[in-house]
């Protein structure tokens, strides 16, 4: 077993060596992950190996786990890619969550899971997103650090509404390629948008990688 796995986690740290890269833009990132939906993506980030889905879920469970919370609360997934996030979710009872996935063929994956009530097809971007003020109760973003920009980080704390909660899980072995996101995140805190409640590192992001688990109080 443990070979099996070891050569899947070869495999797949051959897909991210084309994506963690200091200058590559958005849309490149995005042509990778939609090649990479087309040739069993969900076969190569299987539970087993890929634990970080099930990490945001017991995550969010810690901060919202009555029965109340999991059917009341409005959720977004950034970072959706297939829907495995969203599953885990729905296992610990979390009923109204959205996906936003920039890649299509990717969100076309979610898409066959039925994991989400919205399925938005946009990337997180300097751009306003079309989504409303206060709209999300949680947003959860695992995965994509690499990719947010400082206005993507902010976006994140303007469609959530005030005491509402941002799940940020992120690969603790590439803090190089994190960009923005800390010094981002840092800014907020000190504009009092926003409050750590928790972070620490869990064992089992991808194989033996660790993941950064981060956990905000929006103000």
């Amino acid at each position: 077993m443990e070979d099996k796995l070891q050569r899947k986690f070869d495999d797949i740290t051959e897909w991210q060596k084309r994506y963690c890269k200091q200058d590559i833009t958005c849309d490149e990132v995005i042509d990778i992950y939609n090649e990479w939906a087309g040739v069993g993506y969900d076969e190569m980030m299987s539970s087993e190996i890929w634990g970080c889905p099930k990490i945001v879920a017991d995550t969010l469970e810690e901060v919202h786990g009555s029965d109340d919370e999991k059917i009341r609360l409005k959720i977004l997934d950034i970072g959706a890619g297939s829907g495995q996030c969203g599953i885990e979710l729905k296992k610990k009872g979390f009923q109204h969550i959205d996906g936003l996935e920039p890649a299509e063929s990717m969100l076309a994956k979610a898409k066959e899971k039925n994991v989400y009530e919205t399925y938005i097809n946009t990337a997180m971007t300097d751009k306003d997103l079309d989504i409303n003020d206060g709209i999300y109760d949680v947003v959860t973003a695992s995965g994509v650090a690499g990719y947010f920009c400082s206005k993507a980080v902010r976006e994140m704390t303007r469609i959530v509404k005030s005491g509402g909660t941002i799940v940020i899980i992120s690969n603790y072995e590439q803090r190089e390629f994190h960009g923005n996101l800390e010094g981002t995140l840092k800014s907020l805190e000190n504009e009092h948008k926003i409050v750590l409640l928790k972070r620490e590192v869990k064992e089992g992001y991808l194989h033996k990688q660790r993941a950064d688990v981060m956990v905000f109080k929006v103000l």
